[in-house]
């Protein structure tokens, strides 16, 4: 959200929405942003239980989330950098 805001002065309130204007704008990927948004989704249904909670689905849910978290990190920290790198050749 933090670079949506910054960086295109675009706030968004849903998670779900943040991660795809972050693909939309080629912060992560479009394919990630899906997923991730899909994640959120989860999270909104544990924490404010809309649905009965299925532990198999929940541990599914983790365990994608792992990979996930972590190519969100890698394509972050790679569009950081490629700022940086703007800032420091101008």
């Amino acid at each position: 959200k933090y670079i949506l805001v910054r960086c295109y002065q675009i706030s968004t309130v849903r998670y779900t929405d943040a991660f795809i204007e972050a693909g939309r704008q080629g912060i992560i990927t479009t394919e990630l942003a899906s997923e991730l948004a899909q994640a959120a989704g989860m999270r909104n249904i544990l924490v404010h239980q809309y649905k009965d909670i299925d532990s198999t689905i929940v541990f599914a849910a983790i365990q994608k989330a792992l990979i996930q978290y972590s190519l969100y990190i890698k394509e972050i920290t790679d569009y950081i950098n490629l700022l940086d790198s703007e800032v420091n050749n101008e």
